[in-house]
């Protein structure tokens, strides 16, 4: 929102991504929504459902036991969105088949996790109905369900998405690009295209929620990354008035600072060939 990524970019910025996570407070608040008060675009928040600061489950979730957090955070988003012009996707649960946050998904609690996402599309659907609910996912699983058993169903999702984490793809583009297609042992999708032809046969349109550099490993500085991210990200976009049903219609690249660790950002300066490969490029729809 300083409007480096924009200067990067040659344009401003279509869609900003939030998360509204963490404590039960932050939840029902979304003091990140603050940020964007000034900014008319779309918006992308991500929403856990269950907290990370107390023990809390989806069985409970179920019975509806955080029904009014959610229903506050629900007003949070129309008071702070309501009459803005951009789009507002919630992704409520994200990455659920992984292993690392408390909202995490398994064979014990998809019936409740099931149950529970019925509850909060009713909750958004009451309180905000504008708003757009997300069903996002990691590329990669740490469940030991597949992604169709942990679908909640085509009446109660408005959006597939993806957050893909580099570092697990083939770090040259012949192999990355064979690697599109690629599903679990399970047939659950793990490369884009793969999740691309699930959200198409869902009949929802596709986005990648989180992508971005891996400052930690061995694809940090990576501009061909950049760059094949982008022609898949491009080729695949959902034209005016095209059925978006397995098409891109957004993404967002993960320009995140932890602390004082920028790594992570684009802009930083140890990242100058993934800077110039994204400013060679033209990203976002006409």
């Amino acid at each position: 929102m300083d409007g480096v990524l924009s200067a990067l970019r040659g344009r401003d910025l279509q869609i900003v991504g939030v998360f509204g996570d963490t404590t039960a407070e932050i939840q029902a608040s979304l003091p990140a929504l603050v940020t964007l008060k000034n900014f008319d675009g779309d918006i992308d928040v991500a929403f856990g459902g269950l907290t990370d600061d107390t023990p809390e489950s989806w069985a409970q979730a179920s019975q509806g036991a955080y029904r009014t957090r959610w229903t506050l955070a629900a007003r949070a988003l129309r008071a702070a969105r309501d009459g803005k012009p951009g789009a507002v996707y919630v992704r409520f649960a994200h990455e659920a088949n992984g292993d690392w946050f408390p909202w995490k998904v398994d064979a014990r609690t998809v019936n409740d996790f099931h149950r529970s996402w019925q509850l909060f599309h009713d909750v958004l659907a009451t309180e905000f109905p504008r708003a757009k609910l997300v069903f996002c996912a990691n590329t990669g699983s740490r469940s030991d369900i597949g992604i169709e058993q942990l679908w909640p169903g085509d009446d109660l999702v408005d959006v597939v998405a993806v957050d893909i984490h580099a570092g697990w793809e083939a770090v040259d583009a012949a192999s990355w690009r064979a690697q599109l297609d690629d599903v679990t042992n399970d047939g659950s999708p793990r490369g884009l295209g793969a999740w691309l032809t699930f959200a198409k046969r869902h009949g929802k349109p596709f986005a990648v929620s989180r992508w971005g550099l891996d400052p930690g490993g061995a694809t940090g500085d990576d501009g061909m990354r950049v760059r094949l991210m982008h022609d898949f990200l491009s080729s695949n976009a959902a034209a005016a008035r095209q059925n978006p049903a397995g098409r891109v219609i957004y993404d967002i690249f993960f320009n995140y600072e932890t602390g004082e660790d920028t790594r992570s950002q684009i802009t930083d300066p140890r990242n100058a060939i993934s800077a110039a490969a994204y400013r060679a490029l033209r990203w976002g729809s006409p």
